[in-house]
């Protein structure tokens, strides 16, 4: 779970407030039961490293539902405690990883465009990624051999 906090924290920069949000919420139920520590160790061998966004919504998918399991012994030894927080938790860890998938695609597509057209290819990108956001006005993608050649690196 720590482990995939920081690499989460290495990769996006804009989720290090859920982040924040996260810890402050999982201390409590991971520092009073004994049985949470031993199912952690497992997602940390596939460490991923790379800038790979795959890879990390994997690992912190298998970090949610280690904390899902760790929620259900935390809920049955302690009865003052509301699983409803860890719901909320697995929310916020969804979140995050949506982003930092959002944050990986956009660096490979800035570093793609670097190395195929300079600065020209970060006013493509800014071109493109507002034509995304504001779905009314599709990007014409047909006419531009430079959306082509990066859509076929990416696929």
């Amino acid at each position: 779970m720590i482990i995939v906090i920081i690499i989460i924290i290495i990769i996006t920069t804009p989720a290090t407030i859920m982040i924040i949000i996260i810890i402050t919420t999982t201390i409590p139920p991971s520092s009073s039961p004994p049985s949470s520590p031993p199912p952690q160790p497992p997602p940390s061998p596939p460490s991923p490293s790379s800038s790979s966004s795959s890879s990390s919504s994997s690992s912190s998918s298998s970090s949610s539902s280690s904390s899902s399991s760790s929620s259900s012994s935390s809920s049955s030894h302690h009865h003052h405690y509301h699983p409803h927080h860890h719901i909320i938790i697995i929310i916020l860890l969804i979140i995050t990883v949506h982003i930092s998938n959002i944050v990986v695609m956009n660096i490979i597509i800035l570093i793609c465009l670097d190395v195929n057209e300079g600065r020209k290819g970060k006013l493509n990108l800014v071109m493109v990624l507002n034509s995304e956001r504001s779905a009314s006005k599709p990007y014409q993608t047909k006419n531009d051999p430079l959306i082509h050649n990066f859509y076929n690196v990416l696929m």
